[in-house]
């Protein structure tokens, strides 16, 4: 019946910033259902060192997988955490954007992470 789609959230800190962790998790835990029985795909933005480790985990908690970006040492991560299918590393792995699409630098090909 339903054709799915994509919900978007941009970020999620002027919420986590204006309501009550446990109603936060509520409108969450509600929007989520709601939304996978319309066969979409939920994708919330978070930034980590924020805001409070116990809201970050009950948010990541709620998710079937997290995909983790980070920059150090003016390389760009990537990691992925949770997730049910074979994942061949949960570590982090250096990537590149070229145009419109990431790059595996190293050892590590697109289809030996996902």
């Amino acid at each position: 019946l339903y054709h799915g789609g994509i919900l978007i959230m941009n970020s999620l800190s002027p919420i986590i910033s204006k309501v009550d962790q446990h109603d936060l998790m509520k409108f969450l835990q509600v929007l989520i259902a709601r939304s996978k029985s319309y066969r979409f795909t939920n994708i919330l933005d978070i930034a980590t060192g924020v805001h409070d480790e116990s809201i970050q985990n009950s948010v990541e908690y709620l998710m079937d997988g997290i995909i983790e970006f980070k920059e150090t040492e003016m390389k760009n991560m990537v990691r992925l955490k949770g997730f049910t299918q074979k994942i061949m590393t949960r570590d982090w792995v250096e990537y590149i954007l070229r145009d419109e699409s990431i790059h595996i630098v190293g050892s590590f090909m697109e289809e030996r992470i996902v």
